[in-house]
């Protein structure tokens, strides 16, 4: 509605100027408007160096619609020969399009000389009283009934130029419907733009992105070929028109194509479109980068204008040779396709005839465009409604997992409630017992049979505090579910923290601890000791008796600590290293020793907070178990 809105004053604005300045002559003019059929010849110059009185005198071909192509830069002349009706009075308008003709010069003698008239992209300041998309001269009266015009035409991006001569009020009138017609494109446009940037925030989809890019394409090479932008943005430099109106025209074209190519991609199509659409769009990206260097060549845009003919014929082959979609949606957009290129191919047929009919308006009326933006946009709504129903199972999913995920949060805190409540409930029996162990070994301990009853007394003592050590390792794990740990970091000697492990101490002469006094970490020194407490038991429990365990610790080049604890296991009763660091696994050769399976859970779980790792290997019927924590 914005686009209708300017376009249809700056039209009005046009038909005032043009209005006041016919109003003078038509006033005792008859009301009946026309529009006369000039007759037209072309000349093409090839040198480019003849002057209007050279090329008066050479003999005109005649003319219908398209240009004289060449793989060159040539200058082509038209001979416009306008009969004049008896009794005209009111002024004539000389109207030629399509506006991205770079420069026209129109001269009419006068005194057995030639005038000149500046027209064509590259002035478009002498183009305000004409309609947007067109360039306007007027037409001076010779006093003769049979006027002679002669135009030259300097372009490189045109290949077709249509000429009207129209009366005044004609002209005003054509004015005013040019202008809503181009208001009610841009209008369009600006629709399919909206709803597609919509679309694209609510869903992210690759072929709607693709979508809304063809449309703001489309309209940026609408806006430049009818000059527009031009006259509003790069009216200083209208050298630099042509140029980014090629470049506009590329991009046009290489977004359709993705676009096409995304489409195609969904519907599982040959791999030979794919590599149709990027050979296109590899030209383009050359012919783009060609244009900054100046070195843009006709045969490159004929090249454009060979795709847009017969790029809707490849494209219906392509559906056609589509694996998911069903027979009746093949025959749909096959036919669509290829009434498309038909179209096109017609819409040339009778510009090339001059028959005064054009179904599409290949350029710049963009017809075609917006038949297959119309037609997309039906897709799209459709897919847009299914990417819809997805996204509402998405949410539907997603509510069901946050439910779910609430759930267990409630059982993990119930549990954790039930180990608290149950470590409480033990442990308390247990140092009671350990209390009553200890009056016990003071009363019998001084009896003839003080020997045989220390070996209960120790018995008994060690398990408790093996029970004591399965409630705790079962709170540290249910804590690291919990995220309950709070890191105290500190400086800790390593030897020495290992040296005072209660483990060490008491059998001091199984072990072997390697390594360097004045080594320290800055790191949680309760969660390192409980690490290596943890390993160092291990290597008691399954270890056999007397065999020596050792300990060693070093750093490595990147500031890492390196500590490795490795010991003996009997022939054949190595862990499965596929299940060590599960949850209450146990070797089959275990079961006769105290212990959850959640030691190594827990020091590998220690070992991430404290941004390191832990690892396994097994030679020579040792076990090693390295841990390597950040300096």
């Amino acid at each position: 509605m914005i686009g209708l809105m300017l376009l249809t004053q700056r039209s009005a604005f046009a038909q005032i100027q043009v209005q006041s300045f016919s109003q003078p002559q038509t006033q005792t003019a008859t009301r009946a408007s026309k529009i006369l059929t000039p007759e037209l010849g072309l000349y093409v110059d090839s040198t480019r160096r003849m002057d209007v009185e050279d090329v008066s005198r050479q003999a005109f071909a005649p003319f219908k619609l398209l240009l004289n192509r060449s793989l060159e830069p040539t200058t082509r002349w038209l001979k416009i020969q306008v009969q004049v009706p008896v009794g005209q009075q009111s002024p004539l308008m000389l109207v030629i399009g399509p506006y991205f003709l770079a420069e026209l010069e129109l001269y009419h003698e006068e005194g057995g000389r030639w005038v000149k008239q500046l027209g064509g992209a590259k002035h478009p300041a002498l183009q305000l009283n004409c309609s947007i998309g067109r360039h306007c001269f007027t037409l001076p009266d010779s006093g003769s009934s049979q006027r002679v015009y002669l135009l030259r035409v300097n372009t490189i991006n045109g290949f077709y130029v249509s000429t009207q001569v129209l009366e005044s009020d004609r002209f005003v009138d054509d004015t005013s419907t040019k202008g809503l017609l181009h208001g009610v494109q841009i209008g369009i446009l600006l629709t399919l733009i909206g709803w597609s940037a919509i679309y694209l925030i609510r869903f992210r989809t690759l072929l709607v992105g693709l979508f809304c890019l063809t449309q703001i394409s489309a309209l940026f090479l609408y806006c430049f070929a009818n000059g527009m932008t031009l006259r509003q943005f790069i009216a200083e430099s209208p050298d630099s028109y042509a140029p980014i109106l090629t470049i506009a025209f590329c991009l046009r074209l290489m977004f359709a194509t993705c676009l096409s190519l995304e489409l195609v991609r969904r519907w599982q199509t040959r791999p030979w479109f794919r590599h149709y659409c990027l050979l296109w769009v590899t030209f383009w990206l050359v012919q783009i980068g060609l244009i900054f260097f100046d070195q843009i060549k006709p045969y490159m845009l004929l090249l454009n204008w060979l795709f847009l003919f017969t790029a809707p014929f490849f494209l219906a082959l392509a559906i056609y040779q589509s694996q998911l979609l069903t027979r009746q949606l093949k025959i749909y957009w096959t036919t669509g396709a290829l009434i498309v290129g038909v179209l096109m191919c017609a819409d040339a047929a009778f510009l090339t005839t001059d028959s005064g009919i054009s179904i599409l308006t290949l350029m710049p009326g963009i017809g075609a465009s917006m038949l297959v933006a119309v037609a997309l946009y039906l897709l799209l709504l459709g897919y847009s409604k299914t990417q819809q129903e997805q996204w509402l199972q998405t949410m539907f999913e997603l509510n069901t997992l946050k439910t779910q995920t609430d759930y267990e949060q409630r059982q993990l805190k119930e549990r954790s409630t039930l180990i608290d409540m149950l470590s409480h409930e033990l442990k308390n029996p247990l140092a009671t017992m350990r209390m009553a162990l200890g009056s016990l070994k003071s009363i019998f301990g001084k009896s003839e049979h003080a020997v045989e009853f220390g070996e209960r007394f120790a018995s008994m003592t060690q398990s408790i505090d093996n029970m004591t050590q399965v409630i705790d390792r079962v709170g540290q794990v249910d804590a690291i579910d919990q995220k309950n740990f709070v890191l105290r970091v500190e400086k800790c000697a390593v030897l020495e923290a290992i040296e005072s492990l209660p483990l060490i101490a008491a059998q001091a002469d199984r072990f072997k601890i390697l390594g360097l006094s004045e080594v320290t970490i800055q790191t949680d020194r309760l969660l390192l000791i409980t690490i290596i407490n943890n390993l160092i038991d291990n290597a008691v429990k399954y270890s056999p008796p007397a065999t020596m365990i050792e300990i060693s610790v070093s750093t490595l080049a990147n500031d890492r600590l390196l500590c490795i604890v490795s010991n003996e296991v009997e022939r054949h009763h190595e862990p499965d290293p596929a299940a060590l660091f599960t949850r209450y696994y146990r070797s089959i050769y275990s079961h006769d020793k105290p212990g959850t399976g959640l030691g190594l859970v827990l020091i590998k779980s220690l070992c991430e907070i404290l941004k390191g790792s832990v690892s396994y290997r097994f030679e020579y019927n040792r076990v090693f178990f390295s841990v390597e924590l950040p300096l």
